[in-house]
Order: C-alpha cells, then sequence, then structure tokens
C-alpha cells in the first residue's frame, strides 16, 4: 500500500492533460464536505515529482478547494509515472466518474498528433479507436456549433454518441443542431433520425462563374430586338436566383419542422432517485440515460398497448408510464 503524506499546497500544480469539470453544484457539495471535515477526512490525491514541484496526476479540485479554504497542506501519495502513463490515468479517473471535457481533450490530442505522437499507443488502453476518432473529429465541427455545445456541455454533460452524430452533419446545419441540442434536449434518437434526413447530404459547392461569351455584334437591321433579348435574359436570371433563394428558406424550415418532430417521439422524465430516462413513443421503449455512454435500454415493448411497466435500476422504484396521448404519468 502506497504511503499518504502532508504536502505543502503551494508546491502542487495541476498536469496540462486533465479534462475532468465538475457541475457547480458537485463542485458546491465537495466544497461543504471538505470545510466540515478537514483534510484528514479526504482522499488523498496523486501526484509525481517533476522538476522540483509536485505535478498533480488526479485530485485537482481537491487541490484548487484546499487553496480556497486556506489550507497549508493535503493527504497526498507520489508515484513514479511517464507522461503517456499520466495520461492514461487522467481519462480513466474521469471516464469512470463519468465526467470529461471532450473538447478539451480533442484540443490535447490534437497538439500531441501535430508534434508527432502516436495517439493510438497513448490512449487505446482507455479508449476504443473509434472513440479517438471521434473525439478528433470534434476540432472539425462549425465555431459556433462548438461554443454552443461546450457550453452546454459544462452545465448538462453531453456524451461522445451525441457529439460523434453531430460532427458528421453539414456544416451550415451543425450550429442549428447544436441549438436543437440547447432547446429542446435533443437526444440520441432524434439526432439519429435527423442524421437520416439531412446527414448524407453533401455541401453544394459553389457553380464556377460562366465564362462570358463574346458579345455578337447587333444586327443593324434589328438593334430593338437585341434589347428586347437582353431584358428577356436578365428577368429569367432573377427569377431563377429568387427561387434558389426561396428552396434555401424551405430547407431550413423543414429542417425546423423535423427537429420539432423528432422531439415530439420522445420525452424525458427523471426518478426520484435521480435517474434519468428517455420515453421513445414510436418504439414504445423506455430507455435509462447514461451519463457518457449513450442509451441503456433495459424494458422493451409493455404488453399492454399503451401502457410501458418500469423498473428503477438504481433504487428498485416501480411504477408505469402511461404514454397515450404523448403525456408521461410516473407514479409510484
Amino acid at each position: 500500500m502506497e504511503k499518504v503524506i502532508e504536502l505543502p499546497v503551494k508546491k502542487l500544480k495541476p498536469n496540462p492533460w486533465n479534462v475532468n469539470f465538475l457541475l457547480d453544484y458537485e463542485r458546491a457539495r465537495l466544497r461543504d464536505a471538505m470545510a466540515r471535515h478537514g483534510s484528514k477526512a479526504v482522499p488523498p490525491i496523486l501526484v509525481r515529482k517533476k522538476n522540483g514541484v509536485y505535478e498533480i496526476v488526479d485530485g485537482e479540485q481537491r487541490w484548487s478547494i484546499a487553496k480556497e479554504l486556506g489550507w497549508k497542506t493535503i493527504p497526498a501519495i507520489i508515484m513514479s509515472l511517464s507522461d503517456d502513463e499520466v495520461k492514461r490515468l487522467c481519462l480513466s479517473y474521469n471516464i469512470l466518474r463519468g465526467r470529461a471535457d471532450w473538447f478539451k481533450l480533442a484540443e490535447i490530442m490534437a497538439q500531441e498528433a501535430e508534434r508527432g505522437a502516436n495517439l493510438e499507443a497513448v490512449y487505446s488502453p482507455v479508449l476504443e479507436l473509434q472513440e479517438i476518432g471521434a473525439v478528433l473529429a470534434l476540432n472539425e465541427l462549425e465555431s459556433k456549433a462548438k461554443r454552443i455545445l461546450r457550453k452546454e456541455h459544462l452545465r448538462r454533460p453531453l456524451s461522445l454518441s451525441q457529439l460523434e452524430i453531430i460532427v458528421k452533419f453539414p456544416k451550415k446545419l451543425q450550429p442549428r443542431i447544436a441549438q436543437a441540442v440547447v432547446e429542446k434536449q435533443l437526444g440520441l434518437g432524434g439526432l439519429k433520425h435527423l442524421l437520416l434526413v439531412y446527414g448524407t447530404r453533401e455541401e453544394k459547392p459553389e457553380k464556377p462563374a460562366e465564362a462570358e461569351k463574346p458579345a455578337k455584334p447587333e444586327k443593324p437591321t434589328k438593334p430593338e430586338a437585341a434589347a428586347k433579348e437582353e431584358a428577356a435574359a436578365e428577368e429569367v436570371e432573377a427569377e431563377e436566383k429568387e427561387a434558389e433563394e426561396y428552396g434555401e428558406e424551405e430547407v431550413e424550415a423543414k429542417a425546423e419542422k423535423v427537429v420539432e418532430a423528432a422531439e415530439e417521439k420522445a420525452v424525458y422524465f427523471i426518478c426520484e432517485c435521480g435517474v434519468q430516462y428517455r420515453v421513445d413513443f414510436e418504439k414504445k421503449t423506455i430507455e435509462r440515460v447514461k451519463k457518457e455512454r449513450g442509451m441503456d435500454i433495459f424494458q422493451f415493448e409493455s404488453t399492454l398497448p399503451a401502457m410501458l411497466e418500469v423498473e428503477c435500476p438504481r433504487c428498485g422504484a416501480k411504477g408505469k408510464v402511461d404514454v397515450s396521448g404523448g403525456e408521461v404519468e410516473w407514479s409510484i
């Protein structure tokens, strides 16, 4: 068993690869507990010695709160670890606790790739190859969509599966999809539905400008006819442009309707113990919403036509969800 020692708070520093974060209420609860019970009751942080200081491997949130509380020392365990081992440990701890800033990890991975690092060798013990690709793809998100999703992720964590789907949309639609995720709490099922409609469509390349044709010499005998032909051509061009603009507006309006329709087919509710569920009216299923790994279907179609029976996997509470008329009634 590693030896626990007290290390000076001022001699500690965070490592640059930590992607963990806490929601506001979680950090407040941890701060209250640390203030109430003192350093003796705090689980030791993990550190390694580097360049005359101790670099935090796990426990940055506890360390930052200890500084706020004015603690002089904090319990710690000193480990001997390489940079790659620190990266893997940080990420594995964060995923196990259900908290990882995927956007920060994407930026870190991109920087390491530029330096020639073997990302598969570093991260494959923690992430699947598909997940490594999904994280890197976040760097390709449209800038406005990325800002919207990153802000929402720190408030209401999104799964990597959700973000992976959003990246697949055409860039011009990504901000609208990101806003739907925030405003309508669009889940994995709704995103997949929209992707079937829009995700496989490629951005239409702009048509290259046609080379100007040399003007035909006007027939001296028909000057009025040439003027009429030119006016008619301009009128046709204006009508085509107007039709094109109308078509783009129609596509955007259709996108809005599909977003709304996708959400109408499902609804979320939360058990008293805190587990969140998603009821799919179309499939007649209830899914437990996991924090990072998407949906876990634990109740399939009920024998009743419009009634789904559910048992909470955390607290064991049993009840029925009436999905007739698109309403959810949760009763224990």
